[in-house]
């Protein structure tokens, strides 16, 4: 049985560039949703302050070429998967000593 409340939905109503935009979303997302619109809108601010020639259609596509490098570089720079399954590694093997009691 799937809980209701995971299910409830509601309309965020927010705008970019001048452009209005409604989204229906989880009632659990909306926190993080409001976050991420405001620091989009931080970026865009940003942006065009550091940059006035800039059309609105130029600084998202910059933002999101920014965004994507971000992310690209966090991945491919992102040692975590590695570095747990070394740990994952050197439990298992403490506890194959401690097993077989060497």
């Amino acid at each position: 049985m799937t809980d209701d409340k995971n299910n409830i939905t509601e309309n965020v109503t927010f705008s970019l560039f001048g452009v209005k935009f409604t989204l229906r979303v989880h009632k659990d997302q909306i926190e993080s949703l409001n976050r991420g619109i405001a620091s989009v809108q931080s970026a865009c601010s940003r942006v065009m302050r550091e940059n006035p020639t800039l059309s609105p259609q130029q600084t998202a596509i910059l933002l999101a070429l920014e965004n994507q490098l971000k992310l690209q570089n966090y991945l491919e720079g992102s040692k975590f998967d590695n570095e747990a399954l070394d740990k994952v590694r050197t439990i298992k093997a403490t506890l194959l000593r401690n097993l077989n009691g060497k």
